[in-house]
């Protein structure tokens, strides 16, 4: 008996080191392109960023990621979202520029301020605790954003980064790993393989 409480004193920890470095990425979501038109299921999804300015540029710099990176800093992963919606926006800035510096300017108005305008990304955020976040999407610099991944008829490419009305939804799918031997034990969304508390072999069960 004791020789089994110390076996499974060894066992569960590893089990569970070994399930969590499987990796978060979600396997599929909905996309609907714009409120109130009909989703599309979407396998492999990611965020692109796309340079899209002149000259070299490193690609590391403009990666595709399988999470949410926000302004405030927080780093969201799908697999704990519940929805999440994209909107473009313009954003209007404006900077002083001191008396000798204006030279280097021809867009300095009479008030010796600059003026220009970008598009950001504002995300609204629904977590599984039911919390909701607002903020803009963290991009790198002179970058187009899409949402990318595989569709039942071939591929998505939806950039989101325009200015034109629309709000794009991301639902992730309602899927969880049960444990083939307790099925009291379940996973939200999730790659692990085994079951973090008994080792048992990890199915996907849609509860949608």
């Amino acid at each position: 008996m004791f020789r089994h409480i110390i076996l499974m004193t060894v066992l569960i920890p590893v089990v569970l080191i070994y399930a969590m470095d499987e990796g978060h990425k979600v396997a599929s979501v909905l996309v609907m392109p714009d409120i109130g038109e009909k989703s599309i299921n979407v396998d492999s999804f990611m965020i692109d960023f796309r340079f899209n300015g002149e000259g070299t540029y490193l690609k590391s710099d403009y990666p595709q990621v399988d999470f949410l990176p926000l302004e405030t800093g927080e780093n969201i992963r799908f697999d704990i979202i519940q929805w999440v919606t994209f909107k473009g926006i313009r954003v209007t800035w404006k900077k002083y520029i001191v008396a000798q510096d204006r030279r280097n300017y021809n867009d300095i108005e009479n008030d010796g301020y600059r003026y220009w305008s970008e598009i950001e990304v504002d995300c609204a955020v629904m977590d599984n605790l039911g919390n909701l976040i607002h903020s803009r999407l963290k991009r790198p610099e002179m970058s187009d954003v899409f949402l990318v991944g595989q569709t039942r008829r071939g591929n998505l490419l939806l950039q989101i980064d325009q200015e034109n009305g629309k709000t794009v939804r991301v639902d992730c799918n309602k899927t969880v790993l049960q444990c083939s031997q307790h099925s009291e034990h379940v996973f939200n969304n999730s790659e692990w393989k085994f079951c973090p508390f008994c080792g048992g072999t990890l199915n996907p069960v849609n509860i949608n």
